[in-house]
Order: structure tokens, then C-alpha cells, then sequence
């Protein structure tokens, strides 16, 4: 039963995202949605992570890093292309290190984004399944990056 109020309560928080135009008298209504979610257009099939204030479109080998399915995408009316940044591409993936339970966000393979805690992970729609283990030296090496609340 719980599960069906956070996917109701999700449906009306993409249903309130999708009657929310730029000519709406709202601009920049994006830039109050949370980080983490996935919004597309209904004529477009490019899917973006807001992240930051900002909209990055995410590769199809991205996503499946990242995600099992498409329920968190919610459609929305307009893409503000101001607000549209780098994409997360090739080298993004979910990762951690054999002896410790932290999850890191390889951005395109640059950089390392810590996801703070399980809270933040299920805010952000990652899945477990998708979380690789490596060994810690392929962490280590690359700089760190803004961290995933």
C-alpha cells in the first residue's frame, strides 16, 4: 500500500510538471523541480536529468546504466533550452568499491559524484541492480565532482 501512494503522489507531482508551461506565467518552473527527476516532452524522445538547476540530457546507454525502466520520466510541456547543459553519455555509470558501501556517480567517465546516502540514491531514481562493483583504485583516480543529495 505505501508503494502506490508514493507512485500516486508521483503522478500528480509529474501531472503538476506537465500543466506547467513558459508561457504560463511561471518561468523557469523547472529550476524548482528536484533534482533527480527525468522529464521528456510528449513530441520528443530525448529524456533529461534535472541536475543542479539545469537539464541534462541523458544517452540511451546512460540510461540503462542507470535505471530499469522509464515509470520516473515524467512528460512535460516545454524544455526550456537555456537550461539544457551537458549530457551524462558514454562513461556514466553507478560504481562502488568492493570493501565499502559507497556509491559514487562516474560522470561521462570524468569525474566521481558521491550520492550522499539511500535516501538521496532513491531521490536521484537510481537502481541497485545498475551499482557496479570496482576495485577501489578506478574510483580513486578521478576527481571529485558535486555530491548527489
Amino acid at each position: 500500500m505505501k508503494r502506490l501512494g508514493l507512485v500516486a503522489a508521483g503522478l500528480v507531482f509529474c501531472w503538476a510538471i506537465a500543466h506547467t508551461s513558459a508561457g504560463s506565467g511561471q518561468a523557469g518552473a523547472l529550476l524548482h523541480v528536484a533534482n533527480g527527476t527525468l522529464v521528456k516532452t510528449a513530441d520528443d524522445p530525448t529524456i533529461y536529468l534535472v541536475d543542479g538547476g539545469v537539464l541534462r540530457p541523458i544517452t540511451a546507454n546512460a540510461f540503462q546504466t542507470l535505471y530499469a525502466d522509464f515509470r520516473r520520466v515524467c512528460t512535460v510541456v516545454s524544455i526550456p533550452q537555456h537550461l539544457v547543459q551537458q549530457p551524462l553519455g558514454a562513461g556514466t555509470r553507478l560504481v562502488k568499491a568492493k570493501d565499502h558501501p559507497g556509491v559514487w556517480l562516474i560522470d561521462n567517465g570524468h569525474t566521481k559524484r558521491h550520492v550522499a546516502d539511500i535516501p538521496a540514491f532513491t531521490r536521484w531514481g537510481f537502481t541497485w541492480s545498475r551499482v557496479q562493483v570496482v576495485p577501489a583504485e578506478e574510483i580513486d583516480f578521478l576527481p571529485v565532482g558535486s555530491r548527489l543529495e
